[in-house]
């Protein structure tokens, strides 16, 4: 097998003349084919439109008052009415760092109850959180207690008349590096 089959990256005029560049340009190896047919645009919600998202949640916030935010189609995996949310702060890091883009389903409101071990947004008051339920006594207490994975994060302790929406966090679209 010769070398240049081995390592394609190699240019051949390097090998036999010693002419530089080194390696070969990358569309000489690779062709990054991105289609608008690979993707979906959805609802996203950055951290400047939180306080607008609750205040307009009740009246019906409408994908025409959003930015979009494209998203593979893989990634979607059928889920429905998703929505891409930035996280703000470190409560939820290591896992969820400031500025990370995660995909969130709705939860219904009748399913609310059966929710736990899992990372949620959840809006409730004039609040927009993401948090992990660990505690949900909704069915017998009324309430539900979100927990941060980040020590320094706390916990708070929501009642069931509070909640407004939830939202499944179902897998991190984009995220910086810690």
């Amino acid at each position: 097998m010769s070398l240049l089959a081995c390592y394609p990256q190699i240019s051949a005029d390097y090998l036999i003349r010693g002419t530089l560049p080194v390696l070969n340009s990358l569309e000489a190896n690779a062709k990054v084919m991105v289609t608008d047919e690979d993707t979906l645009e959805i609802p996203f919600v950055p951290v400047r439109f939180y306080a607008t998202f609750v205040e307009s949640y009740a009246d019906g916030y409408g994908s025409s008052e959003t930015e979009l935010f494209r998203v593979r189609k893989p990634v979607l995996k059928g889920h429905k009415q998703a929505v891409v949310l930035e996280i703000s702060g470190n409560s939820m890091s290591p896992q969820l760092a400031h500025g990370a883009k995660v995909l969130a389903v709705p939860i219904n409101e009748s399913d609310w109850e059966y929710q736990s071990g899992g990372v949620y947004a959840v809006m409730y008051r004039d609040y927009f959180v993401v948090k992990r339920i660990r505690d949900n006594e909704l069915i017998t207490r009324k309430y539900l207690t979100l927990h941060s994975d980040n020590p320094n994060g706390g916990n708070v302790t929501v009642s069931l008349q509070d909640i407004r929406g939830m939202w499944k966090i179902v897998t991190i679209v984009e995220a910086p590096v810690e």
